[in-house]
């Protein structure tokens, strides 16, 4: 896929099933599918905690919105399984907890929460 597809279209998490929830119709039920909750197939670095309370804020957003228990700071949001509307909703989280303005395309710049947090000081 990576050779074929941009970089935001390839999935960072596949996951088997035994069968697809399906709806009543007969189509994808997309509510009803699991969660991913393990890292990227492959990634076997050590995971980074927050160092200072800004970086445990952004944690803490980040691991909601990604229903990802243990975040590295050095992880990318997109790699983690964020999209261009969870990072709307980032921005909103951030402006709501720091009182601060961050533009969408700042996320795609500042991927992971250690550069963040620096760019919120």
């Amino acid at each position: 896929l990576r050779k074929t597809l941009p970089d935001y279209m390839v999935p960072s998490v596949y996951m088997m099933l035994e069968r697809l929830p399906l709806t009543p119709n007969g189509k994808i039920d997309h509510r009803a599918l699991p969660a991913p909750d393990a890292r990227p197939a492959g990634d076997d670095h050590q995971a980074v905690a927050p160092r200072n309370a800004t970086e445990a804020l952004l944690h803490d957003i980040w691991s909601d919105l990604l229903n990802l228990p243990t975040i590295s700071i050095h992880d990318s949001f997109f790699d983690l399984g964020g999209h261009s509307m969870l990072a709307l909703e980032l921005v909103r989280r951030i402006k709501s907890s720091f009182g601060l303005d961050m533009a969408v395309c700042d996320v795609f710049r500042l991927a992971d929460i250690e550069s963040m947090a620096r760019s919120l000081k």
